[in-house]
């Protein structure tokens, strides 16, 4: 499911960097990438180079499933509201830096308000994992 998966070692457990993107055509939740029970999601970071132009908003959460805003959400993606000269740190993150309790699939969801976008992402998001 990961577009890009890449390991470290660090005190006898690998930290493992999982990416995938998240599109303007990504209305419901899209799969991004499983975590296992006892891995622990360290960062998350939100990548991209255009920013959307829909009238009102555009937001990213990035989830799981049954909690769309699990781990960040939602974020602002409209020119002017959001870096693109690098990787952006959303401000709502959370539920990093703790063992998930099960299985988690982590999803992505974009939702724009006001007339619909015709330029903008896609977002890869990357998030660096402690594996179990």
């Amino acid at each position: 499911m990961p577009l890009s998966v890449a390991s470290t070692s660090v005190s006898g457990r690998n930290v493992v960097t999982y990416t995938n993107r998240v599109a303007r055509t990504d209305t419901t939740a899209k799969d991004l990438f499983v975590l296992e029970k006892g891995d622990i999601p360290m960062n998350l970071w939100i990548y991209s180079t255009t920013a959307s132009n829909a009238s009102v908003s555009a937001l990213l959460s990035i989830g799981s499933t049954g909690n769309a805003a699990y781990f960040a959400g939602p974020m602002q993606l409209k020119s002017g509201m959001h870096s693109y000269s690098g990787p952006s740190y959303p401000s709502t993150v959370s539920n990093l830096m703790e063992p998930l309790a099960f299985q988690t699939t982590v999803t992505g969801t974009y939702a724009e308000y006001g007339t619909a976008s015709s330029a903008g992402g896609p977002w890869t998001i990357v998030m660096d994992v402690l594996k179990r």
